[in-house]
C-alpha cells in the first residue's frame, strides 16, 4: 500500500491510497489516521481511485476512522470509489454513512 498526503489552505488533508486495503495494509492506514486525528487533522478526503481491493478489515477501518473523526467534530469524505470498492460498501450498508464524491476536487469544494 502506497500512501500520499497533501494539505490544503482550509486545513483539509487529502489522503491518496494506492494498492490493496487488506489485513496487511489496514493496520498501517489505521495508524496513519489515528496519528492525524491525534494531531487535530479532522477534515479528510480519502481518494480511493487507486484502491483495487478492500477486505472486511479495510471496511471496518473506514467505519472506525469515520467515527473517530466525527467524534472530534470533523468529517471524512470519500472520493473516486472504483466499482470493486463501492460494491462491498453498498452490500454491507457502510456506504450510506459516508459523503461520497466522484473525484477529490469535488470533495475539496464541499469543505468551502
Amino acid at each position: 500500500m502506497k500512501i500520499s498526503k497533501d494539505t490544503f489552505d482550509n486545513d483539509v488533508e487529502l489522503v491518496r491510497l494506492d494498492g490493496r486495503l487488506d489485513v496487511h495494509s489496514t493496520p498501517i492506514v489505521l495508524e496513519m489516521f489515528e496519528n492525524m486525528i491525534h494531531d487535530s487533522v479532522i477534515k479528510v478526503i480519502l481518494d480511493m481511485s487507486k484502491v483495487e481491493f478492500i477486505s472486511s478489515y479495510g471496511l471496518g477501518m473506514l467505519v472506525t476512522t469515520l467515527k473517530n473523526i466525527e467524534d472530534k467534530g470533523g468529517s471524512l469524505k470519500l472520493a473516486s470509489l472504483q466499482p470493486e470498492i463501492k460494491a462491498p460498501m453498498e452490500v454491507t450498508g457502510i456506504l450510506s454513512r459516508f459523503e461520497v464524491f466522484s473525484n477529490a476536487e469535488e470533495a475539496l469544494g464541499s469543505f468551502a
